[in-house]
């Protein structure tokens, strides 16, 4: 079993996530469990190692640093490293370098991805844990999840996202390094790619969301596992600031992958594909203002994917338009993050290391 946790500037959470990956139960996963800490930032190999050197003691998961010598796209560093670490079938679980490993989410997808023999999973998250303070204090928005109150089960993954867990977000997948995960690995970096009027780090952006779809059209075997896994991340300081997710706007990247699915002449190109496209449409049309005003996305690569993607602005205006007034005027107005201000002014936020004596007594384990 290999756990990947990507690296890039966060090396605050980095001994906190790697901590939660070590309070998890394993003891019903026979074979090698290995943690490799993939580091796309060159100038914080130093830290890194430190990190992942005091945990050298522990037999049970071992872990080590893979620093790359130069910061590559997120997808390209995440993938490569699959294809360079992973041996033949070996279960694969990413970890975002701020989010934590709930104390079942090893155990259970290594269990169902195993069992079923599948070549991807995904599970469910949490929503959210906030670091501050380089990462000494924590601030959570909803209640720590008890896995025994879960409703736990595993279905066929079929083409309708409304119905499974979020796709696009990396801390959901487990994936077997099978020729099903790289023959779906191989098209949905095909999909990504038709859009080469966008740079690469843009147009990749989808590509967690495109795997499970070009996984299965290559006759792959995917899996939804309804329990949450991880406890989803983010550094506060990162939140406050940013204006949405980093490399662009949330919208514009549902743009994107309206106009892969809706691409014709893509390979595998289905009809199932186009009615994914009805899911994405109304965020489209909420988000257009938002879209305009944010100053990560070029207006040229807006009018052009809108252009590719059969949009024109005269279909998407609408009353619906102002549906996203709101979200301008925070950004404009620079409310973006003020609740966590707040939280930080009023001394609101509790010990990190606390967190991990507070979540064991409040789960219950398989």
């Amino acid at each position: 079993m290999l756990i990947i946790v990507p690296s890039y500037k966060r090396s605050e959470c980095l001994y906190w996530v790697l901590k939660s990956i070590y309070q998890c139960e394993v003891s019903g996963i026979d074979e090698a469990k290995r943690i490799v800490v993939v580091n796309n930032h060159p100038p914080s190999r130093e830290i890194v190692d430190r990190i992942v050197g005091s945990f050298a003691s522990n037999t049970t998961i071992t872990c080590r640093a893979l620093h790359r010598k130069e910061t590559i796209p997120a997808t390209d560093n995440w993938f490569s490293a699959v294809s360079e670490l992973a041996a033949e079938g070996e279960p694969v679980v990413f970890l975002g370098d701020d989010d934590l490993m709930l104390p079942w989410g090893l155990q259970s997808r290594i269990h169902e991805i195993r069992e079923h023999q599948a070549d991807m999973l995904l599970s469910d998250f949490a929503d959210r844990i906030y670091f501050f303070d380089n990462g000494q204090k924590y601030w959570m928005s909803g209640p720590m999840p008890v896995e025994a109150n879960q409703a736990k089960r595993t279905c066929a993954w079929d083409f309708f996202p409304a119905e499974h867990p979020e796709a696009s977000f990396i801390g959901n997948h487990c994936y077997r390094n099978t020729p099903g995960f790289r023959r779906g690995l191989e098209l949905a970096f095909a999909w990504c790619d038709s859009q080469a009027w966008l740079d690469r780090k843009v147009r990749t952006s989808m590509l967690l969301f495109y795997l499970p779809y070009a996984i299965a059209l290559t006759g792959g075997k995917v899996l939804s596992l309804h329990a949450k896994c991880v406890l989803r991340g983010a550094s506060a300081d990162e939140a406050i600031q940013s204006t949405y997710s980093e490399g662009g706007n949330v919208i514009f990247f549902n743009l994107c992958a309206y106009d892969v699915f809706a691409n014709r002449s893509l390979p595998k190109y289905t009809e199932r594909l186009a009615l994914v496209c009805d899911h994405f449409e109304p965020s489209i049309k909420h988000g257009l203002l938002p879209m305009l005003f944010d100053k990560n996305v070029s207006v040229i690569d807006l009018a052009t994917t809108l252009k590719h993607a059969g949009l024109g602005l005269r279909g998407l205006v609408s009353v619906d338009l102002l549906r996203g007034l709101p979200r301008v005027a925070i950004n404009l107005l620079g409310l973006r993050g003020a609740r966590l201000r707040l939280l930080r002014r009023s001394g609101a936020l509790l010990a990190t290391e606390a967190f991990f004596d507070h979540s064991c007594r409040r789960t219950t384990v398989l």
